[in-house]
């Protein structure tokens, strides 16, 4: 089948995604949209794949969260590849959805459509066509047809309403480990730090040294054979533009210059998001440029987060010792408190009684994807836990993480013995078991109570897994 348009974007914009994909459907575009289209079963990569090979334009969706997960580069990468690999005249039109969200540099070289203001949808609706089908907006663009109204609750209010003390405490917890070590690691399981975070640690930032103190950086995915001169030259110069800097950057030198000179104005703070998801030759680059910069530089202060493999580098990979000698701070699990604050902000209209809040706290498992999901079905007659788990058993962002580890035969009688107890192992600071590993990694496994086992996130997630082996 072919279609018009294919949404790129993260599960947790999926709200406001799939009022997007209805008003471009309603507007005569056929679309393409995961939960749309996606058969429950098959491969979700090859699906996503021909999606967008079968489509004439793409949309991608860039929010804070996306630029902390690495996720947002990528897919970029992804659709100017399919462009020129076809030669058809795919368009591209990326649009930035939040209100606070940072700045995405490498989408300078392309004009992208803002749709971070709720009352100007329209405008920025009529835009958005225009670009998919290669027409300039004119002087005052407006979509005259019918429209379904957006849902931007999660976007209105990161700091105020997202998240609670807990969530600040940690901050603190993160500042004070700076001022005595200067360099901090923060790995994460997927989705479990997003633009929020960031938000508050800004917001930390500039009470502290200054609102032109803090820079962040997301550097570009890579994989694969050692890297070229030109991409070296491509990553660092990313990596300037997203500071800001004047200059032209061209290598590690050119940047660690710049960011001491920056450092000799004052104290600054450095914030390097999934600091693991580049190549690895530009990650040991970079690593060791700004090992340098802390050695020289005592104004300097880092905070590096990543996933799995930013752990990996902390406990393994002795050659990074910036990592090594930097404090280790862990991803906090959403409190009961953080669940209540994130429920109220996506439906301040529906009362929360504490006997539904707790049915929330179990069903997602405290992961602020499945709270999302969960508040679907959260209305005036209160919750209705049951329709919530058989929706997340039945998500695809949950079968995507469990079905290439069904489809291993190493993995697949280890997976299923997992799957038949709640309490999967000893919770230790480094998993060695690879299995438990990249099911705790891929956010499928918590801590439990204690901190003592690892646990199944939540019911859904065992029932998945069982439907998932089953159906092989």
């Amino acid at each position: 089948m072919k279609y018009d348009v294919f949404i790129s974007h993260r599960s947790d914009d999926k709200p406001w995604v799939r009022t997007l994909a209805t008003n471009l459907q309603n507007a005569g575009l056929s679309v393409f949209l995961d939960e749309w289209e996606l058969v429950p079963g098959d491969s979700f990569v090859a699906g996503l794949e021909q999606g967008l090979e079968n489509s004439a334009g793409g949309v991608l969706v860039c929010t804070p969260g996306a630029l902390e997960s690495g996720w947002v580069r990528a897919e970029y990468d992804r659709m100017i590849a399919r462009g020129a690999s076809r030669g058809d005249g795919f368009r591209l039109v990326p649009i930035v959805l939040d209100p606070c969200a940072p700045k995405f540099p490498f989408l300078e070289s392309v004009h992208h459509v803002d749709f971070s203001q709720p009352d100007r949808y329209r405008e920025s609706f009529q835009r958005l066509l225009c670009g998919l089908n290669g027409k300039p907006p004119g002087p005052s663009p407006w979509f005259e047809g019918d429209l379904e109204t957006a849902d931007y609750s999660r976007y209105a209010a990161p700091l105020a309403n997202g998240l609670l003390q807990p969530a600040r405490a940690w901050v603190e917890q993160v500042f004070e480990a700076l001022y005595s070590r200067r360099a901090v690691v923060m790995p994460a399981p997927e989705d479990r730090l997003d633009g929020r975070q960031t938000a508050l640690i800004r917001q930390r930032a500039e009470v502290e040294f200054g609102a032109d103190r803090f820079l962040h950086i997301g550097p570009p995915t890579g994989s694969g054979n050692r890297l070229t001169k030109a991409q070296r030259q491509e990553y660092f110069q990313i990596l300037g533009q997203q500071c800001g800097f004047e200059d032209r950057i061209t290598g590690g030198r050119d940047f660690a210059d710049a960011v001491a000179s920056r450092v000799r104005c004052g104290q600054l703070l450095l914030l390097i998001s999934r600091f693991d998801h580049g190549h690895p030759d530009a990650c040991v680059e970079l690593a060791t440029n700004v090992r340098q910069l802390l050695e020289t530089q005592h104004g300097l202060h880092v905070i590096l987060t990543g996933g799995e493999e930013l752990d990996d580098l902390y406990f393994v990979r002795a050659e990074h010792s910036l990592i090594n000698h930097a404090e280790y701070l862990a991803c906090p699990e959403m409190t009961r408190a953080d669940v209540r604050a994130m429920v109220s902000q996506l439906r301040p209209a529906v009362p929360l009684s504490d006997e539904d809040l707790d049915a929330v706290c179990a069903a997602s498992g405290g992961l602020p994807r499945l709270i999302e999901r969960c508040v679907r079905f959260l209305g005036e007659a209160g919750f209705d836990r049951a329709a919530a788990e058989d929706g997340i058993a039945r998500s695809p962002e949950i079968w995507k993480k469990i079905l290439p580890l069904a489809q291993k035969e190493a993995s697949r009688k280890r997976l299923a013995e997992l799957l038949q107890s709640e309490d999967v192992g000893p919770a230790q600071p480094y998993l060695v078991h690879p299995l438990r590993r990249r099911l705790y990694w891929s956010g499928l496994l918590r801590p439990s109570a204690d901190q003592q086992r690892l646990v199944w996130r939540c019911p859904a997630i065992r029932q998945a897994g069982r439907t998932i082996l089953g159906t092989l």
